[in-house]
């Protein structure tokens, strides 16, 4: 019994420290691009042949009138050397994707990431509003900013 216990101890601890590292890689590869990603709607995933859950470069996306994402090119490039088309992180460490497939935990740490972030940033628009004869500014919300 009691290695049984032991043993469920040590699986928990290994699947945190697998969390972890691919949350501090996705983190590394974000920053290290300087581009701005987003979480690809789940319609949109499935209509272009992909699975779970996808962040894209926000310039990969086309907006409806009202501001809403209304399609994505997965095959978008950004100009400049260095950009690869592809979803696998270990291949995002030597060069940037377009887009990125994330593990379940990762997403559910980005989407956690962003809920926080962007509750932070209305209170933040709200000061800037009150500000604004001196700031004309307001934060975008729903970026994934690690």
């Amino acid at each position: 019994m009691n290695s049984q216990i032991e043993l469920q101890e040590y699986i928990h601890s290994l699947v945190e420290a697998t969390v972890g590292s691919r949350t501090s890689d996705i983190t590394n590869v974000l920053r290290k691009t300087g581009e701005r990603y987003i979480f690809v709607p789940e319609a949109l995933v499935a209509a272009k042949g992909y699975k779970g859950d996808i962040i894209a470069l926000e310039k990969s996306f086309k907006y409806d009138k009202a501001g809403q994402i209304a399609d994505w090119n997965p095959d978008f490039m950004p100009e400049g050397k260095g950009w690869i088309h592809g979803k696998d992180l270990r291949i995002a460490e030597k060069s940037q994707s377009n887009f990125y497939e994330l593990s379940p935990e990762v997403a559910s740490y980005g989407r956690t990431h962003i809920e926080l972030n962007d509750s932070r940033l209305v209170h933040h628009n709200n000061w800037l509003a009150a500000q604004e004869s001196i700031i004309k500014s307001t934060l975008e919300l729903g970026m994934l900013l690690l």
